[in-house]
């Protein structure tokens, strides 16, 4: 079963080409995808309005079975020149496209800690997480401070990834934890929880956005330890030992990065 993926007057449209039912219609100035999904062979769509996938009903697609408007299947190089070309911005003209388009990294912070636990459990007792050392300034597009507050200093359109490990030491029960992002200080997005049975738990949780913010948005993110579970878990980091160590790197607690559009 293939899905075409096209522009279709101004708008990208998906259709079964079994059934000829069309699965989504989106205008195409608002949506980018995912590159890493890409590079293994799968195709998933964001809106840049948002911080969730275009449709929670709609699941990402097989590479291996995206075909374009001729009905000739994507590789992931056609598919990403026809993103590049297509998605993503405002054009002149139907028929013309940005095609060299980059994206630039502004920013790659990770924590130091070894770990970072809320101090007990429910909000009371919720921590804002770090990513290192304070980076760059009011001058620079993107800076981030030693309490992991994020302030973009250009407006335009972020690519913002978080990754997470959570684990926990010792305790008996059901550790639950939840963290969600927060702009200017309102909660963006659903709040995203993990459960952890046992200290031998680990959960490896990567998110990636894309945002559209102005000059001075400040992005930050909380974890919380919810009060109907048990008082343990947090974030925390995994190092190499015995010969891995010095020659592997250590998998940290938490991991930021910030990309936009060049």
């Amino acid at each position: 079963m293939a899905k075409k993926i096209e522009i279709v007057d101004k708008a990208l449209v998906i259709t079964d080409t079994i059934s000829g039912k069309i699965e989504l219609t989106q205008p195409p100035v608002r949506t980018w995808y995912k590159e890493d999904d890409l590079q293994i062979g799968r195709i998933s769509f964001y809106d840049l309005d948002g911080t969730e996938d275009i449709s929670g009903t709609f699941d990402p697609i097989n590479l291996a079975d995206a075909v374009n408007s001729s009905l000739v299947a994507f590789t992931e190089t056609t598919f990403r020149e026809f993103a590049q070309g297509n998605l993503g911005f405002s054009r002149a003209s139907g028929s013309e496209a940005i095609a060299n388009m980059q994206i630039e990294r502004v920013l790659e912070a990770e924590s130091l800690e070894v770990s970072q636990e809320p101090t007990g459990l429910g909000i009371a007792n919720l921590i804002q997480v770090t990513y290192g050392v304070a980076q760059f300034g009011s001058g620079d597009p993107v800076q981030i401070d030693a309490a992991g507050l994020v302030t973009f200093n250009e407006g335009g359109l972020y690519r913002v990834k978080n990754v997470f490990q959570f684990a926990r030491t010792g305790a008996s029960g059901t550790s639950e934890l939840l963290f969600r992002l927060l702009v200017d200080g309102v909660q963006i997005g659903r709040s995203i929880g993990i459960k952890l049975g046992n200290s031998d738990d680990l959960n490896y949780v990567d998110i990636d956005n894309w945002f559209n913010v102005p000059a001075g948005t400040e992005l930050k993110v909380q974890l919380m330890r919810d009060n109907v579970g048990n008082n343990s878990g947090g974030l925390f980091k995994t190092a190499p030992t015995n010969e891995g160590a010095g020659t592997w790197s250590d998998v940290p607690c938490a991991l930021l990065r910030v990309e936009r559009f060049i």
